[in-house]
C-alpha cells in the first residue's frame, strides 16, 4: 500500500508531516536539518558530523548515558547521519513509547550543551573514524573525485572533516553553528505510524514549537567545475581503483530523471545490470563496478567505479567506455527502456516499503519539492523516453569527456 503524507507548515517555518501506518506496532520520529557539509567553513570542516555525534553528549535535562538508556530501555532505536546537504536524528519504538522518542529528539536538538570534555574525547573518536575510511579506496576515491570536481566550494570536501579541522571544534563554534543552522526553516519533523494525525502533530508542536523561527542563512551555490581531470595516485592497496565521472544536474533538473534510469541500467545494484553482465559475468575480469548518479540540490555528478587486478586495468577500462559509446551512438530502445523502468520502479516500491525509509524520503522532498509523493516520483520515471536516456548519456557519459582518478598498487 502506497502511503500518502499529510503535511503542515508552521507559522514559525517549521515543516512538519505525519505518514499514516494503518496496523503497525512501530512508530517513527525523524528530524531532517536541512544543513551540512556544503554549509561550512574550511576551517570548521566536519563541524555538522562534529554536531551529529555531540547531541547524544548530554543536554541540560539529561547527561549522556540518559541520552542512550531512554529508548534503549523499552527497545527503541536511536541514530543519525550526516551528508553533504543534510544531517538527519531518527528514531524507532514500539507504538506506545512514541512520545518518548520525539520528546528526546527535541531535547537532544534544542537543549544540548556540548561539555567541553565530551568535546576533546569526540575529537578522538571522529579522528579514528577518519584514519578508518582511509582502509577504503572505494570511500576516499569518490572523497577525491568530489575534491576536484568541486574545487572552491564546501560541497567537495569530505563530511568527517580533517584531523586538522577537528582541532578547531570548540563549544563556542558548535553553539554558534546550531544557532545559525538549527531554525525552524531548516528543521522538518516527521512521524510514521498508527497514531492519529491530530496526536502527531500535536506532539510536534508540544516538543518542536519552541525552535527559533529566525531564518537561517541561504546556501552558497555548488556549481561543479567544467575541467577534465586526471590523476593517478600509487596507494598500499591489492588492486587498481578506478573512477571515472562527469559533473550531471541537480535533483531538480529535467535530466535527473534519465540519468536515474541510465546510471541504474549500467550498474545499479542489480546483477543484471550492463556492466556486471559485461565485464563480470561475461569476462570475469572484476568482482566490483557501479554506475552511480549523485545529485544535490543545486548540481550533481554521475561516475563509474571499478577495482580489477592491475594487470586487467586498461582492459576494464576499454569495456567502459564500449559500453558507454553503445548508448551514446545507438541509444536504446523502447522494450528495453520498458524493462529498465519496471526494474528501477520495482526497487523504489522495495526501498519504499520500509517506513523509516520513506519518511525519511518524504522529509528530504519538503526542502526539496519535485514529487509529492511515492507515485508521483514513479510518474516521473515512467516518462523517460529513449530521446532522453541517449541525451543523458551524451551529455554526462561520453567516454572521451569523463574524468579519472586512479589508485594503483605500489610497486
Amino acid at each position: 500500500m502506497i502511503l500518502k503524507p499529510e503535511i503542515r507548515d508552521f507559522a514559525s517555518g517549521l515543516k512538519t508531516l505525519f505518514l499514516p501506518n494503518p496496523g503497525s506496532q512501530v512508530v517513527y520520529v525523524a528530524v531532517l536539518v536541512n544543513t551540512g557539509t556544503r554549509d561550512e567553513i574550511s576551517a570548521l570542516n566536519g563541524i555538522s558530523h562534529f554536531i551529529e555525534h555531540m547531541v547524544f553528549k548530554g543536554t541540560s535535562r539529561r547527561k549522556a548515558f540518559h541520552i542512550l538508556n531512554r529508548l534503549d530501555s523499552v527497545g527503541g532505536e536511536l541514530n543519525a547521519y550526516t551528508t553533504k546537504e543534510n544531517t538527519c536524528y531518527y528514531a524507532s519504538v514500539a507504538k506506545e513509547h512514541a512520545e518518548r522518542a520525539i520528546e528526546l529528539l527535541s531535547d537532544m536538538l534544542l537543549h544540548s550543551v556540548f561539555p567541553d570534555s565530551e568535546i576533546e574525547k569526540e575529537k578522538s573518536v571522529i579522528a579514528e573514524e577518519i584514519d578508518m575510511y582511509q582502509d577504503y579506496p572505494e570511500e576516499t576515491i569518490i572523497e577525491d573525485f568530489e575534491a576536484l570536481l568541486y574545487p572552491d566550494h564546501a560541497i567537495g570536501r569530505p563530511i568527517l572533516g580533517t584531523r586538522p579541522s577537528l582541532q578547531n571544534m570548540s563549544h563556542t563554534g558548535l553553539k554558534k553553528h546550531c544557532q545559525t543552522w538549527y531554525r525552524a526553516d531548516t528543521m522538518a519533523v516527521g512521524i510514521c505510524g498508527d497514531v492519529s494525525s491530530e496526536k502527531a502533530f500535536y506532539w510536534i508542536e508540544k516538543y518542536f514549537g519552541e525552535v527559533g523561527s529566525l531564518h537561517a542563512p541561504d546556501h552558497a551555490p555548488a556549481l561543479a567545475s567544467g575541467k577534465i581531470f586526471s590523476t593517478t595516485t600509487t596507494k598500499t592497496v591489492q588492486q587498481s581503483h578506478v573512477l571515472m565521472g562527469h559533473k550531471a544536474p541537480s535533483r531538480k533538473a529535467k535530466d535527473h530523471w534519465p540519468l536515474q534510469i541510465l546510471t541504474n541500467l549500467l550498474g545499479g545494484p542489480a546483477m543484471n545490470s550492463k556492466l556486471n553482465l559485461n565485464i563480470r559475468e561475461k569476462h570475469g575480469l572484476v568482482y566490483q563496478i557501479q554506475a552511480t548518479y549523485t545529485s544535490f540540490e543545486d548540481s550533481g555528478y554521475a561516475t563509474i567505479y571499478f577495482s580489477a587486478d592491475e594487470k586487467k586495468r586498461e582492459r576494464v577500462i576499454k569495456l567502459v567506455q564500449d559500453e558507454l559509446r553503445q548508448f551514446c551512438q545507438k541509444g536504446i530502445s523502447q522494450d528495453s527502456l520498458d524493462k529498465a523502468i519496471r526494474q528501477f520502479t520495482g526497487n523504489v516500491l522495495l526501498q519504499h516499503d520500509n517506513r523509516q525509509n520513506l519518511l525519511h524520503f518524504y522529509l528530504k522532498e519538503l526542502f526539496h519539492p519535485v514529487v509529492t509523493d511515492t507515485e508521483g516520483y514513479l510518474k516521473k520515471i515512467r516518462a523517460v523516453t529513449p530521446e532522453q536516456i541517449q541525451t543523458s548519456a551524451l551529455k554526462y557519459l561520453q567516454p572521451d569527456k569523463l574524468s579519472v582518478i586512479q589508485y594503483l598498487p605500489e610497486s
